[in-house]
This record gives C-alpha cells, sequence and structure tokens, in this order.
C-alpha cells in the first residue's frame, strides 16, 4: 500500500527499494553519491535498490510501498572511494564482475562522485539484457551533464544495436559496438567507465572480456568480486600486463532472479517504447537495406526455381532469394513433404540455406541505422510484403528519411515483452 511518510530526523545509512518516491525538505542527503537539492525528488523505480546516505541528517518525505532498511555503515567500501580520490582526468575505467556484485552501482557512484570534483564523465552500458543506458538489445553512451541517481535517467548520447539481450552469440558485435562508443566519448574528452555484462565464465564469456579490453586498451580494470570468483580473467590480464585493481563487492547488493531480470526489460522495453510514444512507418525496400541476416543480400529467384521448389515442399513459396553463398525462402506455410529440407540443401549444396514462414518477421525488434551504421533508433518490425518489397515498422522515430539500413535483431516482442529469443543468422 503506498504510504505518504515525513521523517524529520533521516540520519545515517540506508537501503531503499522501489517503488518510492524521496523529496529531501531541508539538510544533506545523496542517493548513489548524487546530491539532491532542497525540494528535489527522486523516484526509486520498481525492482530497484540503492543506497542513500545521509551523515549529518536531513529532513525529507517518503512516498511509495518500497522499503526503507537502517545499515549501521556505508555499503561504500573504503577501496572503492581511495580509487575515487586517485583517479586521474580523462581514465578509461573498464568494471568487471559477475551478475549482482554492484558494478552498475560502482559506476553510477562513481561518476556522480567524479562529476562532483569537476570531472567530465561519459559512461558506456554494454549490459545489453539490463539496459539501463539506452534500450535492451543495444550498448548505450551517455556524456553525463549533471549527477543522476540511477543511470537509465542519463541521456542517451549515441548507441550500438546488437540485436539481442544475451552477449552469447553476439561476440563481434558487442565488442565492435563496445569499441565505437569508446572512441565516441573519447572524442568528447574526460574519464570514460564501462559498464559490462555479467558473463564471466565458460569460453565464450573469457573471450568476450579479453578482446574488449584488448580492443579498448583501458588504463584501469575494476574487478568487483566477492571471493575471487574473477582470478581466472585477472591473472590473465595481469600477465599481459593491464593495471587491474581487484576491489571488494559491495556487501549489500541486491540479488535478482530470472523473473526479475525479466520483468525489468519489461519495463525498459515498455519505457523506451511507449512512453516516448510509437509511430508506424512503411518503409519501400529500393530505398533501405536488410542487414543482419542472410536476407537482403541477393536477388529474387527466377520463377522456373520458385516452381521447383513448390513442387518439392507442396507449398507455395512466399520469397525465396539467392545470393552467391546463400538461398533464403519463406514459405507460406510450414512443408507438406518431410523430405523437403534435406531436397533443397541437396540441390543448394554450395550454399547455406535458410528457411523461414510467413509471418516470421512479426514483433522481431530491430535497428534502423543511417550513414555508416550510424544509430537512429529502434524498432518493432510488423510485417514484410514481399510482393511490393516494403516493410512496416512501429518505432519512436518521427522522420525515417535517414534511415539507410534495417538491421534484424534476434528478439521477437509481444506487448514489450519479450517472447522468443532466436539465434543469430536465424534467417
Amino acid at each position: 500500500m503506498e504510504r505518504l511518510v515525513k521523517i524529520e530526523n533521516f540520519l545515517g545509512y540506508y537501503i531503499v527499494e522501489g517503488p518510492l518516491k524521496i523529496r529531501l525538505i531541508e539538510g544533506f542527503m545523496e542517493v548513489t553519491g548524487k546530491r539532491l537539492d532542497v525540494n528535489e525528488e527522486v523516484v526509486i523505480p520498481t525492482a530497484k535498490a540503492t543506497l542513500i546516505e545521509a551523515p549529518r541528517g536531513a529532513k525529507i518525505e517518503l512516498r511509495g510501498s518500497g522499503t526503507v532498511n537502517k545499515l549501521e555503515a556505508s555499503t561504500v567500501p573504503r577501496e572503492w572511494l581511495n580509487l575515487i580520490d586517485s583517479l586521474p582526468k580523462d581514465s578509461l575505467v573498464f568494471a568487471l564482475g559477475c551478475i549482482d556484485v554492484g558494478k552498475t552501482f560502482f559506476v553510477t557512484y562513481t561518476a556522480n562522485k567524479l562529476l562532483s570534483k569537476g570531472f567530465k564523465v561519459s559512461v558506456v552500458d554494454c549490459d545489453v539484457g539490463q539496459s539501463d543506458i539506452g534500450p535492451p538489445t543495444t550498448i548505450g553512451l551517455s556524456i553525463l551533464d549533471k549527477q543522476v541517481a540511477f543511470l537509465e535517467s542519463a541521456p542517451l548520447t549515441s548507441a550500438y544495436f546488437v540485436g539481442s539481450t544475451s552477449p552469447a552469440g553476439h561476440l563481434l558485435p558487442m565488442i565492435t559496438g563496445t569499441l565505437k562508443l569508446v572512441s565516441h566519448a573519447k572524442r568528447v574528452g574526460g574519464t570514460i567507465l564501462v559498464d559490462t555484462p555479467g558473463m564471466v565464465h565458460g569460453g565464450p564469456a573469457r573471450a568476450y572480456q579479453l578482446y574488449a579490453i584488448e580492443s579498448i586498451s583501458p588504463d584501469v580494470i575494476v574487478a568487483l568480486q566477492r571471493n575471487h570468483e574473477l582470478s581466472h580473467l585477472t591473472k590473465q590480464l595481469k600477465a599481459l600486463g593491464y593495471d587491474v585493481l581487484e576491489l571488494p563487492a559491495s556487501p549489500w547488493v541486491r540479488q535478482r532472479d530470472r523473473e526479475d531480470r525479466r520483468a525489468l526489460r519489461e519495463r525498459a522495453f515498455y519505457n523506451y517504447f511507449a512512453k516516448r510514444g510509437l509511430v508506424d512507418h512503411t518503409i519501400s525496400l529500393d530505398k533501405v537495406a536488410i542487414v543482419g541476416s542472410f536476407m537482403g543480400s541477393g536477388c529474387r529467384a527466377p520463377p522456373e526455381t520458385i516452381q521447383v521448389i513448390e513442387s518439392i515442399a507442396g507449398c507455395r513459396v512466399e520469397y525465396c532469394e539467392i545470393s552467391q553463398d546463400a538461398v533464403v525462402l519463406v514459405l507460406e506455410e510450414k512443408p507438406r513433404s518431410k523430405d523437403f529440407y534435406a531436397s533443397v540443401r541437396s540441390a543448394f549444396s554450395d550454399k547455406t540455406v535458410k528457411f523461414a514462414v510467413r509471418g516470421f518477421e512479426r514483433g522481431l525488434v530491430v535497428g534502423l541505422l543511417g550513414e555508416k551504421s550510424s544509430f537512429l533508433d529502434i524498432g518493432i518490425l510488423k510485417s514484410i510484403d514481399f510482393k511490393a518489397m516494403r516493410v512496416s515498422i512501429s518505432t519512436p522515430l518521427r522522420n525515417v528519411e535517414q534511415v539507410r539500413v534495417i538491421k534484424l535483431g534476434c528478439v521477437r516482442l509481444e506487448e514489450y515483452r519479450e517472447v522468443e529469443k532466436l539465434e543469430p543468422g536465424f534467417i
């Protein structure tokens, strides 16, 4: 039940969990290292938690059904404060750690403290599944112009569309996007903080972390851990000559289960799409190209080839495209012949063959890109009309004149909920 409470002497350190709205009436208070002005409000979203520090006392107003728990001391380790005090301007800091060790809290708190010292600060958010800067499926860049309690309220300066809510299977775009956005931030200047996904164990995770670090060459790698769980990475990084600081994780971090993460993604998609408002556009494929798939790289198959395929399939072919190394088939319905797939692959033995059924595109998240892959926005694919060669897309982007490329993602949404995650190169 929502409540309204005024606290005359709010003193000490607290963990607050949303939904809550907090207003500072008088005194001194910081939220995630952000100093609040008198009468300033901060919203703690549902399923999010953070640290409030009021070491000298404050008068506040609380509204909402969230929780407030007093602590004996700050959750910020002394080692974090030592790093913040000693960090030179224009440093590139790479935050490394498992899920739920407080990487995003560390990055936000550090950014706010550096801003209070007069630093220019940028944040690159590489967590495509639990994005705070930009929508899920993207790596986001924010050049901060003021302190923020949560990175989701930071302005989106630029983004890179990866197309999935998991780095697995998308390591090349993950590393490419990180490098592009770090390079953008370097051109602006100042200190850059890189927040990374919690994928740290296993072969793909090792490859992602090591090659991402090699590509951007950070000045400092901050390894946040509880019990040396990153030693397999830090040992190799130190051997390569990187400055690795092994710091303790915050002693209080909210542990999220899969349902929490799903709910946060759903809220992030909702906030990005519904709150900004969606516009429906129909775009000619004569003016834009489809990338991120085998589709869009070839030419429509001749009628005689389609007739042969239809005779094998026992159903109509909606679309067939042939390129130097691939065949893309979109069927009106699932083929009746059990031998269809093997027969088509045998007929095109020198090519990769990709199959889909009409309607496969509905709900796919897509990236809308401009010249030289510049990020314009994301959208939701509604349909592809293969006869007229045009696509229908819902997106917050009002003007699509600059769109040159539609990049297919691997996530399908239904009412802003992620209902399917597809394999890379599924079409």
